[in-house]
């Protein structure tokens, strides 16, 4: 293959056209061949097309390949020797049959050429009738394209400005017609959403948010995830936020869309959206989603109104027995309600009388006392204040 190269560009040859071995063999043998001819005739096939009188053979040879003109004879032959007169009929055979094929392909190139864009309805239309594919996938149109190619090729057809323009448009279909049949879709559901309460302290809620890729499909890549929250003061969902592959500073490396599965919802973070926290279960939506569009949602409900374990009390109120005291996270309304009914019961005896059987009340009095000590508070204070005091055991 480098020695035909070699000897091709040392005899002054465009090789620029020759893509396979066999190519570069034929324009050898081409070249040979029109060498073999004589110098007058050589120049005169010259000057018929355009390009003068050349002093040499190699300078007629290489001229005449170059237009496409190397295969063309004079209508006149030379008589033929004895030795040579059972080829002749097989060169004007050759000769016959090459003019014919050129025809063929100028009639082929001006049909192309006359083909508008304007009149299809898409360009991929266009695309599609440029290469006269009747079947539309990817292996048709590329072996339509190779096909025209081999029979555009300069060596058969020379470098002419209508072929060149037709080589260009033939690309440029194949193109469109593979963008056409290789466009991506829209990428499956998100997988498994779930969630996880980190924080249910009222103002400082925070929810973990998991869910697994879709399943992976041929032309349907995730490019970025939508999460959104059902905000009941508008009646949809509103998107909270996009998350797609980017540089994280913290970690200080680049976060591919793989590890893009989780995302921690922060009451904190949504204070424009507070309708979203009023309610008792909030609606989270996730969709995958590319270029071509996104999937369809995945939902989960989270639990808003989640009631701390006795363990998770004792540890908001830092210590035992600190009600009321100024280390508590507790209002002062709560600690001066449950104090009164630890006092009512640390000082209550088997033989109550006067005035410890007011406060040897029944757990429901002691209950009615904690409510109407609270009515200037909210609901939900209440029932904070009476959950508490029955983990206590104080109820």
């Amino acid at each position: 293959m480098k020695e035909l190269k070699a000897l091709l560009a040392a005899s002054g040859l465009d090789i620029g056209g020759c893509v396979e071995k066999a190519d570069l063999e034929a324009l050898l043998r081409s070249f040979e061949t029109t060498r073999q001819r004589p110098l007058e005739e050589l120049q005169e096939s010259c000057a018929a097309g355009g390009g003068g009188r050349p002093a040499t053979k190699d300078e007629c040879a290489r001229y005449l390949l170059s237009s496409g003109l190397g295969r063309r004879r004079p209508t006149t032959a030379p008589t033929p020797s004895p030795t040579a007169s059972t080829k002749v009929p097989e060169d004007a055979s050759a000769t016959s049959s090459a003019r014919n094929g050129n025809l063929a392909v100028e009639e082929e190139v001006n049909q192309l050429l006359l083909l508008r864009r304007d009149g299809f309805p898409d360009a991929a239309a266009w695309g599609f009738a440029f290469l006269r594919v009747q079947t539309q996938d990817v292996a048709t149109v590329q072996q339509r394209y190779r096909a025209m190619m081999r029979m555009l090729h300069p060596d058969k057809v020379g470098h002419l400005p209508r072929v060149a323009k037709a080589v260009e448009l033939l690309r440029e279909a194949k193109e469109l017609c593979e963008r056409k049949l290789s466009r991506t879709v829209a990428p499956g559901q998100p997988r498994d959403l779930g969630s996880t309460t980190l924080c249910s302290e009222p103002g400082r809620r925070r929810y973990k948010l998991q869910w697994l890729a879709p399943e992976e499909r041929d032309g349907a890549p995730v490019h970025r995830y939508v999460v959104s929250v059902v905000d009941p003061a508008y009646g949809r969902a509103l998107t909270v936020t996009v998350l797609e592959p980017d540089y994280s500073e913290e970690l200080r490396r680049y976060i591919p869309i793989a590890e893009l599965g989780s995302y921690v919802l922060a009451e904190e973070e949504l204070q424009k959206m507070p309708s979203v926290f009023q309610q008792k279960v909030a609606t989270v939506q996730v969709v995958a989603a590319n270029d071509a569009g996104q999937s369809a949602s995945a939902t989960v409900k989270v639990p808003l109104t989640v009631a701390l374990p006795a363990k998770s009390l004792l540890a908001e109120m830092h210590a035992p027995n600190v009600i009321g005291s100024a280390s508590t996270k507790m209002s002062s309304a709560h600690a001066a309600a449950l104090q009164r009914i630890l006092g009512g019961q640390q000082q209550a005896s088997p033989s109550p009388t006067g005035r410890d059987n007011k406060r040897a009340a029944a757990p429901k009095a002691k209950a009615t006392a904690v409510a109407n000590a609270l009515k200037p508070q909210a609901k939900a204070k209440k029932a904070r204040t009476l959950g508490m005091a029955r983990r206590c055991g104080l109820l």
